[in-house]
């Protein structure tokens, strides 16, 4: 039987507030609070991006390492878009998680997955 080594969750937001997903200190505030709020554990300050498409528009990325891995945001103001990504060996509370973004970025719609992760067995 294989072991779990952690879950993946998987977030894509739409109708976000514009203002939430162009400000890059809405996007810092999710990468330090949300870890804290899940009792999970940052290991660094979170990394902030800022890239000019001239097809796709203005993307905000960021990623914030945790002790039991990571969690990355991209938001995408001219599309209205915020996509989530935490994976962890350690269980959290992913509706608490997307409560607390919904209070961020007060999105209307969104759909997710959460994915138990195993390992492999060797033969």
């Amino acid at each position: 039987m294989a072991k779990t080594l952690g879950w993946h969750w998987i977030l894509d937001a739409t109708g976000c507030e514009p203002a939430a997903l162009l400000d890059p200190a809405c996007l810092e505030r999710a990468l330090i609070e949300l870890p804290e709020t899940l009792g999970l554990t940052r290991v660094g300050t979170p990394q902030l991006h800022r890239h000019v498409d001239p097809h796709d528009g203005e993307t905000l990325a960021g990623i914030t390492l945790l002790a039991e891995s990571h969690l990355s945001l991209h938001a995408r103001p001219t599309a209205g878009l915020l996509h989530v990504d935490l994976f962890s060996c350690a269980r959290f509370d992913h509706a608490q998680a997307r409560t607390f973004l919904e209070q961020l970025y007060g999105f209307t719609v969104a759909t997710e997955d959460l994915i138990e992760r195993g390992g492999r067995n060797a033969g």
